[in-house]
């Protein structure tokens, strides 16, 4: 298995895209775990009292047995040598001892169950189990169980948005000269303004100092309680990085289409 490295700091537009995919994988598991688990069912609805037993396991049964015959310490007084209970609980569970379940006398402290007395007592409990449980699971079946679907709903993260903008020597960052424009009211040269852009409209002529912000600045997110990155200088290279970090919230809204 491949070691999992932290990333405490994301693009925004991978950390945005990776925030939709998981939650669309998220939601594709929990309906395909419903229909397994409905096919389970209707598949445990049409097997007979004998073929379901064989799911009742030995811890099942064992605190089945120490429900129904609790001993007193913690255990079952189910075992060899011990007197049986009363015929009026085996009643119920549609147990009938016969010869050679006990040795003794019956109504004396003699009478006690042997090994074959235990086996029988036992398997009448898993068939009880598996009995009550399988007409559970029909009734359950033939009523049928609502699916939960997810039809929309919201994401919501509190993240610390990191706006990192890199200059050569000369404070003047790569810009190019010419291709369409999106701007607002105002001009967008300041990072903080970056970040809180009005509404933007398309023209089709560059606004010098427009483009050349967006394409040298990278916007990076990172957990609302991380520590802000600081900037500093790129030791012998001829660039330069300053940055804006700002503490916010991303919600999405979305709803599913069949």
């Amino acid at each position: 298995m491949p070691d999992l490295q932290r990333v405490d700091e994301l693009g925004f537009a991978d950390f945005v895209a990776m925030l939709l995919v998981e939650t669309l994988d998220a939601i594709v598991a929990s309906h395909t775990s419903q229909e397994e688990r409905l096919r389970a069912l209707t598949n445990a609805a049409e097997q007979t009292v004998e073929e379901f037993t064989a799911s009742i396991t030995d811890e099942i049964l064992s605190a089945a047995l120490v429900q129904l015959f609790p001993d007193g310490d913690g255990g079952t007084a189910v075992a060899v040598g011990t007197p049986p209970p009363s015929q009026d609980n085996l009643d119920v569970l549609g147990i009938t001892l016969r010869k050679g379940d006990a040795k003794g006398e019956p109504g004396t402290k003699e009478y006690l169950l042997t090994a074959a007395g235990v086996q029988r007592i036992t398997d009448g409990v898993r068939t009880h189990l598996a009995q009550t449980n399988l007409e559970s699971i029909r009734r359950v079946a033939l009523e049928g169980v609502p699916r939960v679907r997810v039809d929309g709903g919201v994401l919501r993260s509190k993240l610390t948005f990191s706006a990192m903008r890199r200059e050569d020597s000369a404070g003047e960052a790569n810009r190019p000269t010419s291709g369409p424009a999106l701007i607002g009211r105002s001009t967008i040269g300041d990072l903080a303004l970056l970040t809180n852009a009005p509404r933007l409209t398309y023209v089709p002529v560059v606004q010098k100092g427009l483009l050349d912000s967006i394409a040298s600045t990278r916007l990076t997110v990172s957990p609302a309680l991380a520590k802000p990155p600081t900037g500093g200088g790129s030791g012998g290279s001829s660039e330069q990085e300053s940055n804006a970090t700002i503490y916010g919230e991303v919600e999405i809204h979305f709803h599913t289409e069949a």
